[in-house]
């Protein structure tokens, strides 16, 4: 009784921090995009074929593939690798709460714990079955001991253990050690010791891999993160606003904009010369304002704390290392990657809160941020919360329930992964990754008939396969490759499915029945001016438009190929539900009637077209 006496202010933070976390579609079922790259990487026998996955397949460490690996044995496994995303999140709030007991008693413990309880990008990836909250709580417990070894000179080893384990845990990981270790020498005459040697065993241990993720990038021409935005001010202030109030897409991807209603009304009134005063209200108070607070009390904290000012400069090297990374178009700029600055901001923000010597100032700018966060986190409607639902691959789950066993499946959407997932499933994994080039370039040198040499990059791939896209040429080597590898495999009345995700990718094969009768606002990468603008010279040149022309032109090769030498049988959809599970919602062996309702209904969910081996 006595401890729930003297801790009753800490377990009202973790009462809340689970109500909020509970509360945010922890109990969803199936899998997005990136939580099937993980779940069929975890799924590989341990632990060698896992790390050898890793190394071919993904670009992130090993750790949280080999700690995730036994959930996959259990039924409903989604379930338990989201709960266990909770413990780690809630178990990172603790360590803030010693973080800030450590540097100014228990008061700034409470602030520091009450402020990632409510923070809405740690709610959000709780539910999100990646290395995330993992690596979270790996850089908080790092960053706690580092403050220790800084203020006290002691717990060298627990802190080497801890950034032994961040490396293992993030891409980045050596990076931000090596720059921590670096200002350590520098600012404190810490001379390397056993708290050195640990983390470069480590290093060692994932250097094999590290390697080869590094070549897999190498092979790429167009960046995975084409999509995301580049460095720009607007970006740089997502990066703020991600942190300290959650209006914003938390991946920064202003493609996906329309995801955040009262943001995207500013952009389209400001388009339209008028002003949306509700929009710019939601903005400016549950956004703007905060972020400005929160820069200030960040400025206050650093100023006011000879640690904290410290552990902000390796914030600020690691910070301007990404930048360089993104300049160089070899990752996006997205904030959540930041994840070991952004931590070191809201300790900074907490810090600086706690500082003001005006305590009614201090309060009430505590209560009006955590409010800007619940008052989205909770009550903002989850469809427009801008985090992506995770049933996406539970569409295909049920279509692969009662599929035939012995139909090719194509897949064109994270085929590798799907590949991967169900091992028993013939499945041809034309993923779209590989179309564009933004996986390796083997694939898209098939479809270029290999013009695609290791000197090209992707200013000369422009110029290279110009001609191709301009004058709609067939690709001899893809003719080639497909009769090989799919044609030749098939017998008489066998049959194969092409199935694409609608949310995505809405243009194959009803490219010619739509392209004029339905609306371009859901069909970009149907019109071709846009790809007759390649031609031109004075297009903004970047990844993102380039990557969404191969894939055009790629998909059409592919469709080319299907259409010539199998008959279109049957067309499928599974489409979402209100309570978000999805079902069959249509189905036809009409063409001329399915075309028709795929232009007015494609905009959600799966689509499986079969087609039959006539020859």
């Amino acid at each position: 009784m006595e401890y729930l006496k003297k801790n009753c202010i800490l377990i009202l933070i973790f009462l809340l921090a689970i109500f909020l976390r509970l509360n945010y579609d922890i109990f969803i079922s199936g899998y997005n995009f990136d939580e099937i790259a993980m779940v069929s990487i975890a799924k590989q026998k341990f632990p060698f074929e896992i790390l050898n996955a890793i190394s071919k397949l993904d670009y992130h460490a090993p750790l949280y593939y080999l700690i995730i690996h036994p959930f996959t044995y259990l039924q409903n496994e989604w379930l338990y690798l989201r709960l266990l995303n909770l413990i780690f999140s809630l178990v990172n709030i603790f360590v803030f709460y010693k973080i800030g007991k450590l540097l100014n008693g228990k008061k700034l413990g409470y602030v520091l714990a009450l402020i990632l309880s409510v923070n809405h990008l740690a709610i959000s990836t709780a539910s999100f079955i990646k290395f995330y909250c993992l690596y979270f709580l790996l850089y908080s417990t790092s960053i706690y001991y580092l403050i220790k070894v800084i203020k006290q000179n002691k717990n060298h080893t627990k802190f080497a253990i801890m950034n032994t384990l961040c490396i293992l845990s993030s891409t980045f990981g050596i990076v931000f050690i090596s720059i921590e270790y670096l200002i350590l020498h520098l600012k404190q005459k810490i001379k390397p010791t056993n708290a050195i040697f640990i983390p470069s065993i480590g290093f060692l241990l994932y250097l094999p891999i590290l390697i080869k993720q590094i070549q897999l990038n190498k092979e790429t021409i167009i960046s995975p993160h084409s999509s995301y935005s580049e460095f720009s001010t607007l970006a740089f202030y997502n990066f703020f606003n991600d942190y300290f109030t959650p209006l914003i897409n938390y991946c920064c991807n202003l493609i996906t904009i329309e995801s955040c209603t009262y943001l995207a009304n500013i952009f389209k009134s400001l388009q339209e010369n008028k002003i949306d005063i509700l929009a710019l209200f939601v903005f400016i108070f549950l956004s703007l304002i905060p972020v400005i607070l929160s820069i200030f009390c960040v400025l206050k904290g650093i100023i006011n704390n000879k640690i904290i000012k410290k552990i902000n400069i390796i914030s600020l090297v690691y910070f301007v290392f990404f930048i360089i990374l993104v300049i160089l178009e070899k990752t996006g700029f997205i904030p959540i990657y930041l994840y070991p600055c952004g931590l070191i901001l809201l300790i900074t923000l907490g810090v600086g809160i706690v500082s003001f010597k005006n305590k009614k100032i201090s309060t009430a700018i505590l209560i009006y941020l955590i409010f800007c966060q619940l008052i989205i986190t909770n009550c903002y409607p989850p469809t427009k919360r801008g985090i992506e639902k995770a049933k996406i691959y539970y569409g295909i789950e049920k279509y692969l329930k009662n599929k035939d066993k012995n139909t090719y499946l194509i897949a064109t959407v994270g085929g590798r992964f799907i590949k991967k997932y169900y091992k028993n499933e013939r499945i041809i994994d034309f993923d779209s990754e590989k179309m564009k080039g933004s996986f390796n370039r083997d694939f898209i040198n098939i479809i270029f008939d290999g013009k695609i040499t290791p000197k090209t990059n992707k200013k000369s791939l422009k110029d290279l396969i110009k001609d191709d896209i301009l004058e709609e040429k067939k690709s001899v080597a893809f003719e080639n490759y497909f009769n090989k590898s799919i044609k030749n495999q098939l017998n008489k009345n066998d049959k194969i499915v092409l199935s694409f995700y609608a949310d995505e990718y809405p243009f194959i094969f009803t490219q010619r029945e739509i392209e004029n009768t339905y609306s371009k606002k859901y069909y970009p990468h149907l019109s071709k001016a846009r790809i007759k603008d390649l031609a031109s010279e004075e297009i903004i040149f970047d990844s993102g438009y380039l990557s969404e022309i191969i894939l055009t032109y790629s998909f059409n090769q592919l469709i080319e190929q299907l259409e010539k030498n199998f008959k279109r049988i049957k067309i499928e959809q599974y489409q979402k539900t209100p309570n978000d599970d999805y079902i069959k919602a249509f189905e036809s062996y009409d063409f001329d009637k399915s075309t028709k309702w795929i232009a007015q209904n494609t905009i959600k969910g799966w689509v499986f077209i079969t087609y039959q081996k006539m020859k």
